[in-house]
C-alpha cells in the first residue's frame, strides 16, 4: 500500500450553482445522491482503508445555498453519518498540498471552474462528487477542460470520479492499486542481481521464480504464503536469504499472487 493517504477531493461544483434552500431541503433526491456517494465511498474504504475525503479550504462549513455545507450533509444524510464523514475529512493543508492559487492550472466542467476537479486531476486520484447529470457528475469519469495558467491553453481531460453504484466497483482495482506500479514484465523486485518474477495465472501453490541477471541456469521457485523452497540444488545460501525476504515481504506477495490469479499482472515491490 502506498505511503501516502489516498485523498478523494469534494468536487464542489456537483451542487448546482442555482441550488436554492428550499429544493435543498424539500426535494428528496438530495438525500438519496448524498447517500449514494456515502456509500460508494464506503465501498472504497472496505479496498483502500487509508482513503479519505479532501474538502478544500472553506468548503466543508462554507455556505451553499445560504447554509454551511455540513448542515446540509446532516440534513441528508443524518447526523451520526455525516459525522462519520467528518471523521474521515482532511483539508488540503493537513496534507502539505500546495494553495489552489499555486496551481498551474484549473479545472472547468460545463463552463464552471472547480477546485476539487483540479486538485483531484493534479493528483492523479478521484473526485467524490454527488451524481447528476446537469453539473457532469454522473460518470464514472468527469469531462473537463483543462485551463493552463501560465500558456493560457484549453485541453480537454478527464477525472475519475466516485459518486454512485457502480463507480466503486467500477474502480476496484485502481483503488487496491493506487499509488503502487504494476510490473507489466512480471518481475516484482530485483535484489542483489536476482530477479523476483511473479506470472499471470501460473498454477500451484502461491509462489514466485528467482532467475539471476547474469545466469540464465538458475531458476529456482519459492512458495510464499508458507515459505518452501520448491526446486531442489539451489545456490548455497539462495534458500536462507529468500526466506528472509518472503517473510519480509509476505503480505505484498499473496497480493500479487492473487492479482496473477485473475489474470492480471503483479504489483512491484
Amino acid at each position: 500500500m502506498s505511503d501516502r493517504l489516498l485523498l478523494l477531493h469534494w468536487n464542489e461544483i456537483s451542487v448546482p450553482q442555482n441550488a436554492t434552500p428550499e429544493d435543498l431541503e424539500t426535494n428528496p433526491r438530495w438525500p438519496k445522491l448524498a447517500r449514494s456517494a456515502m456509500d460508494e465511498f464506503f465501498k472504497a474504504q472496505k479496498l483502500r482503508p487509508d482513503v479519505r475525503i479532501s474538502f478544500s479550504r472553506g468548503f466543508f462549513h462554507g455556505i451553499v445555498a445560504e447554509r454551511p455545507f455540513l448542515s446540509w450533509l446532516e440534513l441528508w444524510l443524518g447526523k451520526e453519518r455525516a459525522q462519520k464523514l467528518k471523521g474521515r475529512a482532511v483539508q488540503p493543508m493537513q496534507q502539505g498540498v500546495p494553495p489552489f492559487a499555486e496551481l498551474d492550472c484549473e479545472l472547468s466542467v460545463l463552463g464552471r471552474p472547480g477546485e476539487g476537479v483540479t486538485r483531484a486531476h493534479l493528483a492523479d486520484t478521484w473526485a467524490w462528487s454527488l451524481a447528476l447529470p446537469e453539473t457532469g457528475a454522473i460518470d464514472s469519469m468527469i469531462r473537463a477542460d483543462r485551463v493552463s495558467v501560465e500558456h493560457d491553453q484549453v485541453t480537454e481531460v478527464e477525472v475519475r470520479n466516485l459518486a454512485s453504484d457502480p463507480h466503486a466497483e467500477n474502480w476496484a482495482d485502481e483503488f487496491s492499486t493506487w499509488g503502487q506500479t504494476v510490473s507489466a514484465n512480471h518481475v516484482i523486485a530485483q535484489v542483489d542481481g536476482l530477479l523476483f518474477i511473479m506470472y499471470p495465472l501460473d498454477h500451484g501453490h502461491p509462489h514466485l521464480h528467482v532467475h539471476a541477471q547474469d545466469d540464465s541456469s538458475l531458476n529456482a521457485k519459492y512458495r510464499v504464503d508458507k515459505f518452501e523452497a520448491l526446486t531442489s540444488r539451489n545456490p548455497a545460501g539462495l534458500d536462507a536469504k529468500m526466506g528472509a525476504w518472503i517473510a519480509e515481504h509476505r503480505n505484498a506477495l499473496l497480493k500479487s499472487w492473487e492479482r496473477c490469479q485473475a489474470g492480471k499482472f503483479p504489483l512491484k515491490l
